[in-house]
């Protein structure tokens, strides 16, 4: 009767033994079954700019990067200070990437950023983040004082008109005219001497 009594709970406690191994496999199958689901939720990893950081250069891109692959489809939105919708050229989406592409580079100020998108899953994920501009203005070039302007011309240079003045023509033909004057003189003189001799 004893041996009996043995023997039936040697078969319950082996029963209850193999019942808690297939209940142990099946939570851990289920487990991991859930992370795989939702491990291939896209999510979101990076962006450019990072939320909260302080942009020093011009910004015409933002780009949102996920951990899965998305939809061709998806919508970013920019908004300044004021809450006023700064203009989007183009969105491209695509990959893991979520772009868009600015009319023109923001101006310094704090920015918002919506974002959404589609996972190929088909699970809609959205949010947002923020940013700042403060990239250093250009200062204008100063002209060179020293250079005149295309078109003008150095007071210091003569001009054509200056060169060939009537006062630098006069003074360049002075000896000859006062060496002609001589000559019809002495021609005079000579030939009056001549004219008495004669006589």
């Amino acid at each position: 009767m004893r041996m009996y009594n043995h023997q039936n709970t040697s078969d319950y406690r082996r029963k209850e033994a193999i019942t808690m191994k297939k209940i142990v496999i099946f939570l851990i199958a289920a487990l991991m079954m859930m992370t795989t689901q939702v491990s291939a939720h896209s999510r979101l990893v990076d962006s450019s700019p990072k939320s909260g950081e302080i942009i020093t250069k011009p910004v015409q891109e933002i780009a949102i990067t996920f951990s899965a692959n998305i939809e061709k489809v998806g919508k970013i939105e920019i908004k300044d200070e004021q809450g006023t919708n700064i203009p989007v050229s183009k969105v491209d989406a695509g990959g893991t990437t979520l772009k868009a592409i600015l009319d023109k580079p923001l101006p310094n100020g704090a920015y918002t950023v919506n974002w959404m998108n589609i996972g190929e899953d088909g699970h809609s994920l959205r949010g947002d983040f923020s940013f700042q501009v403060n990239a250093p203005k250009e200062e204008p070039k100063a002209e060179n004082p020293g250079q005149p302007k295309a078109g003008e011309q150095s007071a210091t240079q003569p001009t054509d008109s200056q060169a060939t003045s009537p006062a630098a023509d006069g003074q360049s033909n002075t000896p000859l005219f006062i060496g002609i004057i001589i000559a019809v003189i002495l021609l005079a003189v000579i030939v009056t001497f001549i004219i008495r001799k004669k006589r």
